[in-house]
């Protein structure tokens, strides 16, 4: 409505007000001035870049620093091209935020006005929270920056993308709580044992980026119905007294790479799933109290993988132990690593079992081979996979334990040899397993006096590489990919 027409109706419809104005000099003209004055005092600055006139530090929401007197809406662009140090101590709604100077969020919450986290905050030195909200926005690593907590019980992080580095380990127990879903393609460098990252409320969700990480020592807490995912790095490398990396989340997914440096320990409480790797160091300790899926990927154990693990895919080797059960119904098992091929995987305080859909590696040369050594029940089915890694003619003799086990029992219908793996060729008298393309005869053995199975080379020949018959196509590209041992592959054939 025009304020004229206003101003006429207000005069009509309240004569008190009408002898009061005609006492007035200007005959209704000073209340129409100040009117207009009113209103343009309430309206809000106009969209657009607003920039930070001010060299000195000072709060965000003082107007005397700001171009046109007037601090930024919701609207707006806030650039601060200064290096001056900015505090901001109220909830406040803008469309972007820069700045050279250094950024402290000291209460309230500031908020990206618009949606799904498009809008962005660059902060080309340190971004401190410090009690504050930052809600719905991109953060990006500006030259040289980082976002910092301090102790506060109320910094928050809330539905944004941080693509910053943030620093939970300068500030003694730096503190953070997550809500809703928080996506980080920075590396969080967690360094206290009180305090850490808490996922708040039954649906919040951290996601690691693939160039996302997690590192240090600490605990990601929940109240309840949270989850992890890991596209990057979990890192537990903290080698202190109690210097733990500890995932307490409802869900931990692992699609990236989860590892455990020598001296480390990372306690995971969660239900999991991995389908990327899991890499435990020597010296180093991963627990998980709900045990191990993995999928796909590779889990290697080279200290000590303190989880009953099930294989439905991927690969489990190592020189190290797993305390707990194993069961492979998809997956391949094989003792050693890239330095130490013929290392021995031990398997302690459970049993291990393997399905018609498992594999297991036995890799041997003249003088070598591996074992994986099972302290509990031994249960066999599927492939047995067997690997001359020779760089010559083999020139050993005796047979060679590849399995050993404290009991012995099998998933294969048959007697004899044939009861161990489903891909065995006999001779015909059922005591020999052919590998003909390359020369070799292998006897496989029950040494029950020992508890091991094991092979014996019954004719030598110079190995010559064929083509596997029990290992897909699938399966050849993720041993390639994982960067596997294996240089020459002789597999028993799969019986007729």
């Amino acid at each position: 409505m025009p304020l004229a027409l206003f101003s006429s109706r207000i005069l009509k419809s309240h004569p008190a007000s009408r002898r009061s104005l005609r006492r007035a000099a200007g005959l209704g003209l000073g209340f129409l001035s100040l009117l207009s004055v009113s209103a343009a005092h309430a309206s809000a600055a106009p969209a657009g870049t607003v920039n930070w006139d001010g060299t000195v530090a000072d709060w965000f929401s003082s107007p005397v620093h700001w171009v046109g007197g007037s601090y930024p809406g919701a609207g707006d662009d806030a650039v601060n091209s200064s290096t001056a140090a900015m505090t901001l101590g109220q909830s406040t709604t803008i469309n972007s935020f820069f700045s050279n100077g250094a950024f402290t969020l000291q209460g309230g919450t500031f908020t990206g006005n618009q949606a799904n986290s498009a809008s962005t905050i660059t902060v080309n030195n340190v971004f401190t929270d410090d009690g504050g909200t930052i809600n719905n926005f991109t953060l990006n690593q500006g030259t040289g920056g980082s976002l910092v907590f301090t102790g506060s019980g109320n910094n928050f992080v809330t539905n944004s993308i941080i693509n910053s580095n943030i620093d939970m380990a300068t500030n003694a127990n730096a503190f953070a709580q997550l809500s809703g879903a928080v996506t980080e393609n920075g590396t969080i460098n967690l360094g206290t044992t009180s305090n850490g990252l808490q996922l708040d409320y039954g649906g919040t969700s951290l996601t690691l980026g693939s160039a996302g990480g997690l590192t240090g020592f600490g605990t990601v807490s929940q109240y309840q119905g949270t989850s992890l995912t890991n596209n990057g790095t979990v890192n537990a490398n903290a080698t202190g007294p109690n210097q733990s990396l500890n995932i307490n989340t409802t869900a931990f997914t692992n699609t990236g790479t989860t590892e455990v440096q020598n001296g480390a320990t990372l306690n995971v409480t969660s239900a999991n799933t991995d389908s990327g790797n899991v890499l435990v160091k020597t010296g180093g300790t991963a627990t998980f109290s709900q045990g191990l899926t993995q999928t796909a990927g590779l889990t290697q154990a080279d200290g000590t993988l303190n989880s009953p693990l099930t294989l439905t895919g991927g690969t489990l080797a190592g020189t190290g132990t797993v305390v707990g059960a194993v069961t492979n119904t998809g997956g391949t098992v094989s003792a050693g690593n890239s330095a130490s091929p013929f290392g021995t995987l031990a398997v302690v305080n459970g049993s291990f079992a393997q399905g018609a859909g498992g594999t297991l590696d036995a890799g041997f040369s003249s003088t070598q081979n591996s074992l994986l050594a099972v302290t509990g029940a031994v249960t066999t089915g599927g492939v047995l996979d067997v690997n001359y890694l020779g760089s010559g003619p083999y020139t050993g003799s005796g047979p060679f334990t590849f399995l050993d086990y404290q009991t012995l029992a099998t998933s294969i219908t048959g007697t004899g040899p044939t009861q161990y793996f489903s891909n065995e060729t006999f001779l015909a008298d059922g005591t020999g397993v052919i590998d003909g393309s390359n020369g070799f005869i292998y006897e496989l053995l029950n040494n029950t006096a020992s508890d091991g199975l094991q092979l014996e080379v019954l004719i030598n020949g110079a190995p010559v590489p064929e083509a596997s018959t029990t290992i897909s196509l699938g399966v050849l590209l993720l041993l390639g990919g994982a960067g596997l041992w294996r240089v020459k592959r002789h597999t028993v054939h799969a019986a007729d």
